[in-house]
């Protein structure tokens, strides 16, 4: 790959890069998920209520990819990817299949009880010392760091490229909307 071209992508203003990207080509866009139905223990629902659980947090699965992955943007992705270098990084930087969440529907098996809330932001993370220190400070979410203990002794001592590091999922949660599990007052 030449570095001068991947150089020159990321150096756009995003914001105009992005514009023109889409002005240029007949990319389409990521559909948003108005409700993502997930099912939860309540404990965990439970705590989302009382506000100490603020991010949600799946495995990296097929299945989860292909919930939250627009397949349009995937199928176009993969077949404009060749089609320059230019495009490649110009995909890299600005054509993202990952579909945004609005609300999430939580529930258990058997639908005995519910939780709506709102989702603030939903992405993907690799289980990095890079990535979980910017969700530990940013996010204030402690999901990962017992996973980023475990591979930082698995990687010991490998080099980078050989480095392996697991991918999640994560929702950033707001308000709560509905539900029919008791609720607390909020101080």
């Amino acid at each position: 790959m030449n570095e001068d071209i991947k150089a020159k992508v990321n150096a756009e203003d995003f914001d105009e890069g992005f514009d023109r990207f889409y002005d240029e080509t007949d990319a389409p866009t990521a559909k948003v998920i108005e409700v993502l139905d997930l099912i939860m223990k309540k404990e965990y629902a439970l705590d989302i209520i009382a506000g100490k659980k603020k991010v949600e947090v799946r495995n990296w699965s097929m299945h989860y990819y292909d919930r939250l992955y627009d397949k349009d943007v995937t199928e176009w992705n993969d077949l404009h990817e060749n089609d320059s270098e230019e495009m490649y990084w110009r995909i890299i930087r600005y054509s993202d299949p990952l579909r945004y969440v609005k609300k999430i529907h939580f529930h258990n098996y058997n639908n005995s009880w519910y939780l709506d809330v709102l989702c603030d932001l939903n992405s993907e993370i690799v289980c990095n010392p890079e990535q979980v220190k910017y969700v530990q400070e940013e996010l204030d979410c402690h999901e990962f760091d017992e996973v980023l203990e475990e591979y930082i002794k698995i990687n010991e001592g490998k080099a980078e490229e050989e480095q392996q590091w697991p991918m999640y999922f994560y929702f950033v949660l707001s308000e709560v909307l509905d539900t029919n599990l008791p609720t607390v007052e909020k101080k």
